[in-house]
């Protein structure tokens, strides 16, 4: 701090004398989402306090002794509506240089999600976190560890159809299990994993087909203010409920996440937060505007406000549209119960469905007529030759004690195809017990094709090959 901050700074922060100032305790996490700025140099110091402890011991003296020791750090995401910005995630006031470097892959713990709740528009699913540790990894692998021991299946489905890894079993040393819940984990997993093996192909280098960007406004984080994080879950809910395939994007670069090939792929961009962009994040933005356009890029101003200005503001970039929405409503249906962010269900929610409306107008390369509550994922793999569409179904009957998932009805699916790709083939598969199916089709001259899947127990995979 002494080589940051002149004397000053340091007296405004309760320093009279760094040299002799007593530190009582030096916090890694805020209490609020708000810090001081006393405190968020204490939560940036303990971050890079315990990185520097990790790296010591695992990558550096770890490795010196097993050269291909895997290492990863087990962290937190639970906070109520910020992602555990400046509170239990452990790293994320981290430098980006910093973030996971030299480590294999990410461990987060999402906490105890077990239930849904269809009234208030909850499913009790991870998709937010998770897109969120793919942003954070840069590709990385990463493991979503959620506390469900009653819905197996869903959630090894929903961690492998958006590129995680599910873990076998979270063993509790303090419980005696049964043969038959034994008998339940082996066969539901055991199942799943096999699949995943059989058809590893759809799986392994996998990159994401999302034409809608969300941007997690890290630099927010850095500057200390980490309330920006429940507009943006209440605007992810309402891409993850509409059907609009998006990435987590973030505004600070990891792993050259903001170079010109990233932002040429999002046809939309949103952003919850734009006050403490900094010079990158600012060159995101007109890396975005200018993609394929050949006349002049609109001014940054016109873009994105860096001032502090809260009204919506909505522009089309000729290639694209970038949606700046600083100010989301709090709907007194909207509920908060730990890492719990529910309702309105989107068939009431007026300001959800505007939202959705300025992105539909350039979002549209996915659109179905499944239920809100399955939820559709999209990659492209095997070396770009396929295109795979998951289906994750949390229909269940909610009555139950018992997980019992009620299978969906058959959805029609209309999918925008790569530049210049030809369908050769397409087939649904799934774990639940079907054979591969092929399935019928309808591709026109727009680079569209259409084609109806079927019903979906729990996790469904549609697989279109691809020529061209």
């Amino acid at each position: 701090m002494r080589e940051r901050y002149g004397r000053f700074e340091l007296v405004a922060m309760g320093i009279d004398d760094i040299d002799t100032h007593v530190f009582e305790r030096i916090p890694n996490y805020c209490q609020s989402g708000e810090p001081s700025r006393l405190e968020l140099e204490c939560v940036k110091f303990a971050g890079l306090s315990l990185k520097s402890t990790y790296d010591e011991i695992f990558i550096e003296h770890g490795r010196g002794l097993k050269a291909d020791l895997i290492c990863a750090a087990w962290l937190h995401q639970t906070g109520d509506d910020t992602f555990g910005q400046l509170g239990n995630d452990e790293r994320s006031a981290l430098p980006s240089r910093l973030w996971a470097r030299d480590e294999d892959y990410l461990w987060y713990c999402v906490g105890r999600q077990e239930h849904t709740d269809f009234d208030k528009g909850y499913l009790a699913d991870m998709t937010l976190e998770s897109k969120y540790m793919r942003a954070a990894g840069g590709g990385m692998p990463f493991i979503p560890n959620r506390y469900d021991h009653r819905r197996l299946r869903l959630y090894a489905a929903e961690s492998v159809a958006l590129r995680g890894a599910a873990i076998g079993w979270h063993w509790d040393t303090s419980k005696t299990y049964s043969a038959a819940e034994m008998t339940r984990y082996t066969d539901e997993l055991g199942g799943y994993f096999r699949f995943c093996k059989r058809h590893q192909e759809l799986y392994r280098e996998a990159e994401s087909y999302a034409d809608t960007a969300l941007v997690f406004s890290r630099s927010s984080v850095q500057a200390g203010y980490a309330g920006f994080a429940r507009s943006l879950k209440r605007l992810g809910r309402r891409l993850v409920d509409g059907h609009i395939l998006f990435d987590i994007l973030f505004d600070i670069a990891i792993d050259d996440q903001l170079s010109e090939k990233h932002c040429e792929k999002y046809r939309t961009m949103v952003f919850p937060d734009a006050r403490f962009l900094d010079d990158d994040g600012l060159e995101m933005v007109r890396s975005f505007a200018a993609a394929g356009i050949e006349r002049e890029a609109a001014a940054i101003e016109d873009l994105i406000p860096t001032g502090a200005g809260a009204e919506t503001r909505v522009v089309d970039v000729g290639c694209g549209r970038a949606v700046y929405l600083p100010s989301v409503p709090r709907d007194e249906e909207e509920v908060m119960e730990g890492s719990r962010l529910s309702g309105p269900p989107v068939a009431g929610d007026a300001f959800g469905a505007e939202f959705l409306g300025y992105v539909r107008d350039y979002s549209d390369w996915l659109m179905t007529d499944a239920a809100w509550s399955t939820i559709l994922h999209a990659f492209t793999a095997g070396s770009q030759q396929k295109l795979v569409v998951h289906l994750v179904n949390f229909g269940n009957d909610e009555s139950s004690q018992e997980y019992r998932p009620l299978a969906t009805e058959p959805a029609q699916i209309d999918l925008r195809l790569p530049s210049g790709a030809a369908v050769q083939r397409i087939y649904s598969t799934s774990p639940d017990g079907s054979d591969d199916e092929d399935l019928d089709f309808r591709a026109g001259e727009s680079g569209r094709v259409r084609f109806r899947v079927p019903p979906v127990e729990v996790y469904g995979v549609a697989v279109i090959e691809l020529a061209g």
